[in-house]
């Protein structure tokens, strides 16, 4: 006998009926909650295994809540590997002149040490800068990227107050990235305030 809608009584089809609306709705319960309440969930999960006392934790609020694009990241790590590039020619032409000074050092006294360490320091810094520079030239290449209007992540600072191991109760104030899933992404402590 096949099995269909069709086939099922009165009472049957009322039965269906109403168990799926109860899973419609149990699935439509998790998207009922705001935005707030997601991330205060995905806190809730994240700080339970690493919280002396996860019962005292009260949630406070959450601040400064930002969306950062796949360009914006991009652009703010151009910016800050771009800090040690700011005075890049002076400071290869530094480089050079110390290099030069070593060299000449050495010639004289071929074994001396300091003059030694100090042209191992100024490659160091020259492969520095080419590194920072490197690292510059394929962010920016990314720039124009099909994904540079995705989420890269969402930043905000999330508190709460909770009992420390002393059982007194502090609260806390953490910067929080999550993914566009409101996942936990990273956290690190701000400050701590009685």
């Amino acid at each position: 006998m096949k099995l269909s809608f069709k086939n099922l009584s009165k009472h049957s089809k009322a039965v269906v009926g109403f168990a799926f609306l109860l899973l419609l709705n149990s699935c439509s319960q998790e998207s009922k909650l705001t935005f707030e309440e997601k991330v205060d969930n995905s806190m809730r999960e994240y700080f339970a295994k690493k919280i002396d006392d996860p019962k005292s934790f009260e949630f406070v609020e959450i601040t400064d809540v930002d969306t950062i694009t796949f360009k914006e990241h991009l652009e703010r790590e151009i910016l800050i590997n771009s800090i040690p590039l700011e005075n890049k020619e002076e400071s290869l032409k530094q480089e050079d002149r110390l290099e030069n000074l070593y060299h000449q050092i050495l010639q004289y006294k071929p074994n001396d040490a300091v003059s030694k360490e100090g042209l191992e320091n100024v490659n160091i810094r020259r492969l520095n800068i080419k590194k920072y520079q490197l690292r510059v030239d394929s962010l920016t290449a990314l720039l124009n990227s099909p994904n540079k209007d995705n989420i890269e992540f969402i930043e905000l600072y999330y508190n709460f107050r909770m009992n420390n191991s002393s059982g007194i109760k502090n609260l806390y104030r953490y910067y929080v990235k999550l993914n566009d899933d409101l996942t936990v992404k990273s956290v690190s402590e701000e400050k701590k305030e009685n």
